[in-house]
């Protein structure tokens, strides 16, 4: 009787000893899962906010690309006019912002790269970690505990953030949550130790110890150096029934530690991400745009380039700042809407890949394609123009040349025998005569008793009547307007003075077909060597004008 009592005491201790066993199975608390859920779901903005940051400079590099092209379309179209050398400087503006958006995304998009493949390595990897403490119940038991440790927090799970990866979803900007991700770390992550991270007991059995050996015993043999290692480091068991979180609140203080573990190396990425500033943007219009470039040093180094191109100077030269913003952008930027609307407004050929002779509108243009082909368009015709105007020039200079010897004076000293010479209406014969000057030479007043009218061929096609004022004069009367010294004899300089006008004239029509914007400056040159250079001298300057290469 006292054995059957004794084993029966055994037998209840031995049950006791399971229950309570069997009582100390823990799950994993609420307030350890919960943040790392809503962590995973932060994590997954990155790849929407790196393209974020992509997208604004490749939209800003698009958007002042379209400008510069259309500015350049109206430039290629007048390229000789004050309008062109402004449009010109801000495209140069333009050039200076686009090598800037360039350095700048080639520095962003390794930082986008990380951020986002480390940020999605941790999300998945939290994800991952807690979908297992999710699957690991047979419909009655669990391991992921509710808010309250009164029941199963499976149903919370999604709510919460974790939810298999949906990329149309994550690829949408939206800034993160400061409260979850901030520029130290991860504040909701703080640390949870020993028995902090216990769910309800009795309820799972995953992080049980094995009674000895793992060969021959089930569970984690922790005394051996086993350990339960979830979502890489975000949830570790090294005891039994013990499942704890790290600190991941601060990298640079209480986490420092961490800091090259896959959690620091993602915030770090992140961080980088974030603080990578965007490249040069435009203005909300065309014309706030332009008013903004107009302001940079690349514009008024364009313009003052332009000028020393144009005049032999060197940019340096051009020392007067304000003055050349007020006179080419205006004052304050005020010429800078009026050009736009012109620009806007102009029709260029080009745009059409089947018929370049057709007209677009400039603002009807919006793509990359088309302006370029109204560039290319007007780079042909410009250099056929030039091609036709070196036709034009290598004409007028023949013209110049069968000139040359054509004076009634010059007829006149051809002639070497003196019963020739007599016979013309215009000449007459002197047996006496200096050093250099011909036996046969013009009369004028033979002329004028002849009843002739003599004429003089000029450059353009028309004719002048030349009477010889200064046959005969000496020296000391030989007088501006009309007479000229020449060597030893005073000559009729009226016929000269004609041709020159008639030059100027032929370079008026020159230029003019060329919309040169220096045409002011350009007659202001042509009335000085008038008044300076004589004879054939005045024809090779123009000519030397005239090939100057303005284009």
């Amino acid at each position: 009787m006292v054995y059957r009592k004794l084993l029966q005491l055994t037998f209840v201790k031995v049950l006791l000893v399971v229950l309570i066993a069997e009582a100390t199975h823990f799950g994993v608390k609420y307030d350890l899962w919960q943040p790392e859920c809503e962590l995973t779901k932060e994590l997954r903005k990155t790849t929407g906010l790196a393209a974020d940051k992509l997208n604004a400079d490749l939209n800003s590099f698009k958007t002042l690309k379209l400008t510069q092209l259309k500015l350049l379309s109206f430039a290629a179209k007048f390229q000789y006019t004050k309008e062109a050398i402004a449009l010109r400087a801000i495209g140069s503006a333009i050039t200076a912002d686009l090598r800037a958006l360039r350095t700048n995304l080639e520095d962003a998009v390794p930082k986008a790269m990380r951020a986002t493949a480390y940020a999605s390595e941790a999300a998945g990897a939290l994800f991952s970690g807690i979908q297992t403490l999710h699957d690991a119940t047979d419909g009655t038991t669990y391991c992921l505990s509710a808010s309250g440790q009164g029941s199963n927090g499976n149903a919370a799970m999604a709510a919460q953030g974790c939810i298999p990866l949906d990329l149309p979803a994550a690829l949408t900007s939206e800034p993160y949550a400061t409260g979850v991700i901030s520029d130290k770390g991860f504040p909701k992550i703080s640390e949870l130790t020993t028995t902090q991270g216990q769910g309800k007991s009795s309820e799972c059995g995953l992080f049980e110890a094995a009674g000895g050996d793992q060969s021959s015993n089930t569970g984690v043999q922790f005394s051996g150096g086993s350990k339960i290692n979830l979502g890489l480091g975000a949830i570790v068991a090294t005891q039994a029934r013990q499942p704890t979180r790290p600190d991941l609140t601060d990298f640079s203080g209480s986490a420092r530690q961490q800091a090259t573990t896959l959690y620091g190396k993602a915030h770090a990425s992140i961080t980088a991400l974030q603080q990578h500033a965007q490249g040069p943007k435009p203005g909300q219009t065309e014309v706030e745009t332009m008013k903004l470039l107009a302001q940079k040093p690349a514009a008024l180094q364009s313009i003052k380039f332009q000028l020393a191109a144009s005049t032999g100077k060197k940019t340096s030269d051009y020392k007067e700042d304000d003055n050349l913003k007020t006179e080419y952008f205006g004052k304050t930027e005020s010429n800078i809407e009026p050009l736009w609307n012109k620009v806007k407004e102009e029709k260029v050929k080009g745009a059409d890949p089947e018929d370049p002779s057709k007209d677009s509108k400039i603002s009807d243009l919006n793509t990359e394609e088309q302006l370029q082909r109204v560039l290319d368009y007007y780079a042909v015709a410009t250099g056929l123009k030039l091609a036709k105007q070196a036709e034009e020039i290598a004409k007028l200079e023949t013209e110049i040349a069968n000139q040359k010897g054509k004076s009634p004076e010059a007829e006149c000293n051809k002639i070497t025998e003196e019963p020739k010479c007599s016979e013309e209406k215009i000449c007459s014969w002197h047996k006496e005569v200096k050093a250099g000057e011909k036996n046969c030479q013009f009369n004028s007043t033979k002329a004028k008793e002849k009843g002739v009218s003599v004429t003089q061929t000029q450059t353009t096609g028309g004719t002048e009547t030349t009477t010889d004022k200064s046959k005969g004069k000496g020296e000391k009367d030989c007088k501006s307007p009309d007479c000229k010294w020449e060597g030893e004899t005073c000559k009729d300089s009226s016929f000269l003075v004609n041709k020159k006008l008639a030059l100027i004239d032929a370079v008026f029509v020159n230029l003019v077909s060329f919309h040169d914007l220096d045409i002011l400056v350009v007659f202001a040159q042509l009335y000085e060597y008038h008044e300076i250079y004589e004879n054939f001298l005045f024809e090779e300057k123009l000519l030397k004008l005239l090939k100057f290469d303005k284009f």
